[in-house]
């Protein structure tokens, strides 16, 4: 199966016109637990979420809703899955299904290696987003998330001006090991979920020179993979902390990873209780939560008093200490 280039929808697109939506955006850096979070959103039934069924089949979206073919694709979807057998994302135990929640951004063309929103592709998201609430639960709000777009948030709320954002942080040290992590590991080795939806990654792996350029860079000689990745943290929070104050008050939250393993009930149970919703099923979230917090890459511990240094101010914002983390103490909520 592959990603369907003719826009099956252009028949259906009138019935978006008076279309209303109301967008929920998760905001974070890669491997700060937005996907988890999502999918525990996701669970309680109240939202109409970006998944990979809604990424693949973004052109057809209301070619299959009109011609009731949605369980159709989606089952086509699962046995592909099955068939290159995919039961998690590889970097992380996410389990996949046609419903797990994947990044809008992967719609986007031309954006390169760091896709995110801009005036040239509003109006794509902005149809998507329309598309998977039409073709949704009613009156929900369009759940949604991007970690390249925690470092452009401000644009977002401009394209999108009645969203609001959930930000979450985790720790530095442990965000910097899991993307280091992350990253070596679908260089080193095709990962074919990711291959699936990321165009620019499947194609690199027919590019075997460029392939070992990127391999060689994130890899532990010379600490070159640290120094990016810590570059794209610092760079990633300091966009932060400039710039929530220009935010108004009522249309964000800020959550932290460590409290959302440890206590995902009640983390929920605030979210939605801000948003005004109110959870449809009971879900035992506790299932879903499986802490990341393995030991740490060499790397890491060796530069590890350099990682606070360069976080002070995200580390004191949050109340992180500087000590090997293996949790923020559970009864800590995030500011």
């Amino acid at each position: 199966m592959n990603r369907e280039n003719r826009n099956l929808d252009r028949k259906w697109i009138s019935k978006l016109k008076h279309a209303e939506i109301q967008p929920v955006f998760i905001m974070g850096d890669h491997r700060t637990g937005t996907t988890i979070l999502t999918k525990l959103l996701q669970a309680t039934q109240c939202f109409n979420t970006i998944s990979v069924y809604h990424v693949l089949n973004s052109n057809r979206l209301l070619h299959n809703y009109e011609t009731q073919t949605v369980d159709e694709e989606k089952n086509k979807l699962s046995k592909l899955f099955i068939k290159k057998g995919l039961q998690q994302r590889g970097i992380d135990t996410i389990r996949i299904t046609p419903d797990t929640p994947e990044e809008y951004s992967f719609i986007f063309e031309k954006t390169g290696y760091r896709p995110q929103l801009n005036p040239n592709n509003r109006v794509d998201l902005l149809t998507l987003c329309k598309k998977v609430a039409f073709t949704g639960a009613a009156d929900r709000p369009v759940l949604l998330k991007n970690p390249w777009d925690y470092l452009n948030f401000m644009y977002v709320k401009e394209a999108f001006p009645n969203s609001r954002f959930i930000f979450i942080h985790r720790h530095p040290i442990r965000t910097a090991n899991s993307q280091l992590k992350a990253t070596r590991a679908i260089f080193d080795k095709r990962n074919e979920y990711i291959a699936l939806v990321v165009g620019w990654y499947d194609k690199l792996f027919h590019q075997p020179i460029r392939r070992y350029f990127f391999k060689l860079m994130f890899s532990s000689l010379f600490d070159l993979g640290l120094r990016i990745t810590l570059k794209h943290i610092c760079k990633a929070n300091k966009y932060y902390l400039s710039n929530i104050s220009k935010l108004p008050t009522p249309d964000y939250t800020n959550i932290c990873y460590e409290n959302l393993c440890a206590t995902p009930e009640k983390i929920v149970g605030g979210i939605l209780n801000w948003l005004q919703l109110n959870q449809r099923t009971h879900v035992s979230f506790g299932d879903y939560i499986m802490s990341r917090n393995g030991p740490l890459l060499p790397d890491i511990k060796k530069k590890h008093k350099k990682i606070c240094q360069k976080t002070k101010i995200y580390l004191n914002e949050f109340g992180y200490n500087c000590h090997d983390p293996l949790s923020m103490p559970a009864d800590k909520e995030c500011k």
